[in-house]
């Protein structure tokens, strides 16, 4: 047999792939919760996904690009729910000031403003006129693929940290998990 019932009542898949029809999934609508009954499909696990995606940078003003070798992010994406680690180092810059964005990542977020999605940078260098004690952040947007760097200032945020970039020196670490629109 192919498939065939343990003694613990689970299926064993004995040779092959279980694959789902487009639109189909694991249905945990049975396991409780307070969705449990509902209509909604929020209970429906119905993608997996693994890849890569191309960063560019944006700034308010002026340019920066990224270098070749370090532009690719790579995601998984678990239902609506996608995570991201990025490594980007900045290649050539002529003049850049204003904000300091990111763009490319691989799914734009629901638009709707009561989603907004922070995420870390664990680690960058080579940044001119920082100080260790000034950390940066990343946030992202309704309707979006675009990553905004910020650095805290009081209870908000500058993001006019572009001028603060060296060409083949600044390099930043992030990873962001966000949701994704229908």
């Amino acid at each position: 047999n192919v498939l065939e019932a343990n003694s613990g009542g689970d299926l064993d898949l004995k040779i092959g792939n279980l694959k789902v029809s487009s639109g189909k999934g694991i249905d945990f609508s049975a396991v409780g919760g307070p969705l449990s009954g509902s209509s909604s499909n929020s209970q429906l696990f119905e993608d997996y996904e693994r890849g890569t995606f191309q960063m560019a940078i944006l700034t308010g003003s002026g340019s920066a690009t990224i270098d070749s070798s370090y532009r690719t992010g790579v995601y998984i994406k678990t239902g609506d729910l996608v995570n991201c680690n990025i490594h980007v180092r900045v290649g050539a810059i002529s003049s850049p000031s204003g904000t300091f964005q990111l763009t490319g990542l691989p799914f734009t977020t629901p638009n709707d403003v009561k989603y907004r999605f922070s995420g870390v940078i664990s680690a960058y260098f080579g940044f001119t006129g920082r100080s260790d004690e000034t950390p940066l952040g990343v946030y992202l947007n309704n309707n979006s693929t675009t990553l905004n760097i910020v650095e805290p200032n009081g209870n908000s945020v500058t993001s006019s940290i572009a001028d603060q970039l060296v060409a083949n020196q600044s390099e930043l670490y992030v990873t962001i998990t966000y949701q994704i629109g229908d």
